[in-house]
């Protein structure tokens, strides 16, 4: 053999080296793709039940709130009327000394 065709056999072996190699990465690259479409998959059921989670608990808090104003709703109707039976009772004893010194 001379050596122009060792060498044209030794391009085609590592070209052929070359070929696996890229079958390889190739194999490798689609593995990885299925592997993170997988994993993307998980991620959003993750998300999912975690949103699911925390609306759960927004809806609590929200709950709590509605439950806090009707309180303070009660509360403030009733200082309301307090004032007002202040207001009434304290021109109620006005009017009655003024017509007590005016007799």
């Amino acid at each position: 053999m001379n050596i122009v065709e060792r060498r044209v056999a030794f391009l085609e072996g590592k070209v052929d080296e070359q070929g696996q190699a890229m079958t390889g990465v190739r194999e490798a690259v689609t593995s990885l793709e299925g592997r993170v479409v997988a994993l993307e998959a998980r991620m959003d059921r993750r998300f999912e039940r975690l949103e699911q989670a925390l609306d759960q608990r927004f809806a609590v808090i929200d709950n709590r709130f509605l439950g806090t104003d009707a309180r303070l709703d009660r509360i403030s109707n009733q200082l309301f009327g307090l004032i007002i039976a202040v207001a009434v009772a304290a021109v109620g004893g006005i009017l009655g000394i003024v017509t007590a010194l005016f007799r």
